[in-house]
């Protein structure tokens, strides 16, 4: 993608807070086990409501970073220790545990030895009236690859993308993500590596 030519068209989009999918999985709870770390409960299968969270910013720069629960799970980063946030199996819990966790991203402290991977998960997009097209760098075997995907913007607070490209495989894909936006107050700014680096992007 050019570089030169990533963000907002016009006003298609509002870039106050962050965009999701909302999705349910079958899981177990983890519970603290007797040596510091977590297990899982076999015997209590449940429908987990996780969130898909993905950040644009006016920039151009966008970040897709992972997948939120209302739980702690099995993650190091400590919600209850960070934030004072309880557990609970809702949507506004999974927000209110990915906005803790983007206010203090471990990830900001990391010194990389392999450089490569301050792209992880980082990418850019752009608008075009009704379209979205974003482009996102993945690892892949220890290598760092882009994948990307566009679709319709339905109005400024949705867009459902609808294809998929691997640029490491060269395949297509049909899909179906809906993501639907979420304001946040004093939204924290990820720095983009490839807009600090824009010599090392092609324009295509």
């Amino acid at each position: 993608m050019n570089i030169d030519s990533i963000g907002l068209t016009a006003n298609e989009l509002k870039l106050n807070g962050y965009y999701y999918q909302e999705k349910s999985y079958e899981t177990y709870p983890y519970y603290r086990n007797e040596y510091g770390g977590y297990s899982q409960d076999k015997n209590k299968k449940y429908n987990q409501i996780r969130i898909l969270p993905i950040v644009l910013y006016p920039d151009g720069s966008a970040n897709k970073l992972s997948s939120f629960s209302g739980t702690q799970d099995n993650s190091a980063f400590n919600y209850g220790i960070k934030c004072s946030l309880e557990e609970n199996n809702t949507i506004e819990s999974a927000y209110e545990h990915f906005e803790c966790y983007l206010k203090n991203r471990p990830e900001d402290n990391y010194i990389f030895i392999n450089k490569k991977a301050e792209i992880w998960s980082q990418g850019v997009f752009k608008t075009d009236e009704n379209k979205i097209v974003l482009q996102i760098f993945y690892n892949s075997r220890g290598n760092y690859y882009l994948y990307e995907e566009s679709g319709k913007i339905i109005n400024d607070t949705t867009f459902i993308l609808n294809k998929a490209k691997d640029f490491e495989t060269g395949k297509e894909f049909e899909i179906n993500k809906k993501y639907m936006f979420k304001a946040m107050r004093d939204m924290p700014k990820i720095e983009s590596y490839i807009l600090k680096n824009k010599n090392k992007f092609d324009k295509n």
